[in-house]
């Protein structure tokens, strides 16, 4: 094998052996994360992923020396830091945790969010490969076309130009103010300009038409903290779990949070509900997962061609049922697969959970049209039409679906 097949092939063991850990399943997640260091020794994720392993099965001297060595590999690994406190913490003498909080505290000032929160894997891949010129010329084609900015903004995100994504999520919000998708990414892209207080702008006001969605508060508790306005990420996070008590990386990020204010037992039980409590994916689904083939839910999900997309997406909305954002994104995934039948119900049943939903209710008039069945995609589409006026896609869709009515 070529040296990349071999990093690729280790990190697939990786995405495995958390999958596994997520369920629970410590003895098949070692296996997964051990083959997956002995491809690659240098495996970003593996060896704290062996640590979590250890730390699970009470084996703290393992998870030391694993804990060691990816930090000499890479100081600056966050989760490492935060894990090390935590495997000392339980250990005699116990008073040696405090100064791996204090070099994770430092880090979650002067590290990017990217470090701090990684992409969603399925969305940074597809952004990844998307053609940055035919990303372009989308937009230059339709300016008025919401959705096609945010995808450009996505991109360059990925690639790194922050402040050209700003500046068309910032296009997409001024014909869309309610586009939380592009309100949050714009909060992420002010973020990686080390511009908080812009961020926060942008989070306050997703917030005042979701205050009930913890990844909003999260995402204001680590911009808080970024400004160094401790006391209010506490209550931010407090409040993002309040509504998910296994938000782990919210038990995380408070923990440094909690650390920096001086209240250093209240900051070591956050950490270590971090660790604890994380659910990569939901228990009692049995996954295959092994490098190089997709994932599947075994027993609930009939379809063989699922993609790992909407493989995370269906056990984000276990985790998360009163999403109707999550089912949107599933309903669209499905239909990019050409599953209209269930792309249609996963709409249905977002607009079931929010029906004052502009989006999905355009997504549902795309699914109604394409199905065949313009009569129903008709009064969908105009009532996007009348309360949303500005949306240009949604006049052609309903353009296209009047003249496909039967005469």
């Amino acid at each position: 094998m070529t040296l990349a097949r071999e990093r690729a092939a280790a990190e697939a063991h990786v995405e495995a052996g958390v999958a596994w850990l997520g369920h629970g399943e410590c003895a098949r997640a070692e296996a997964e994360l051990t083959l997956a260091l002995a491809r690659d020794s240098g495996c970003p994720g593996a060896p704290v992923g062996l640590a979590r392993v250890c730390f699970r099965s009470g084996r703290l001297l393992d998870a030391l020396g694993l804990l060691r060595g990816a930090l000499e590999r890479d100081p600056a690994d966050l989760d490492a830091q935060l894990l090390l406190a935590v495997c000392r913490s339980q250990l005699v003498p116990a008073g040696a945790f405090e100064p791996a909080l204090s070099r994770a505290v430092e880090l979650l000032l002067v590290l990017p969010p990217a470090d701090l929160v990684p992409w969603d894997p399925a969305r940074r891949v597809a952004a990844a490969a998307a053609n940055l010129e035919a990303l372009r010329t989308a937009v230059a084609e339709r300016p008025r076309y919401a959705d096609r900015r945010l995808a450009l903004a996505s991109k360059l995100l990925v690639e790194g130009e922050a402040w050209q994504a700003a500046a068309e999520l910032e296009s997409a919000l001024a014909i869309n103010p309610e586009y939380l998708e592009a309100r949050l990414l714009a909060a992420r892209a002010y973020l990686e300009q080390d511009r908080p207080e812009v961020a926060l702008d942008h989070l306050r006001g997703a917030l005042r038409v979701h205050p009930d969605y913890p990844d909003l508060h999260f995402w204001s508790g680590l911009a808080l903290a970024r400004a160094r306005r401790f006391s209010q990420s506490a209550k931010s996070l407090e409040r993002a779990l309040g509504l998910n008590r296994h938000f782990a990386r919210a038990q995380r990020l408070r923990a440094m949070v909690c650390h920096a204010l001086g209240r250093t037992q209240e900051a070591l039980r956050a950490a270590r509900c971090g660790w604890v409590r994380e659910e990569d994916v939901v228990r009692g689904t049995r996954w295959r997962c092994r490098p190089g083939r997709r994932i599947v839910d075994e027993p609930e999900n009939p379809f063989e061609n699922q993609t790992p997309e909407e493989a995370l997406l269906v056990a984000a909305i276990r985790l998360q049922p009163s999403y109707p954002d999550l089912r949107l994104q599933l309903a669209r995934v499905r239909r990019a697969r050409g599953d209209l039948v269930q792309a249609r119900a996963a709409c249905r049943e977002a607009l079931a959970i929010e029906p004052a939903y502009p989006e999905a209710r355009l997504e549902l008039g795309r699914l109604e049209l394409d199905l065949g069945s313009a009569p129903r995609a008709v009064p969908l589409l105009r009532q996007v039409v009348l309360e949303r006026p500005r949306w240009a896609d949604a006049r052609a869709l309903l353009a296209r679906a009047s003249q496909a009515l039967p005469r």
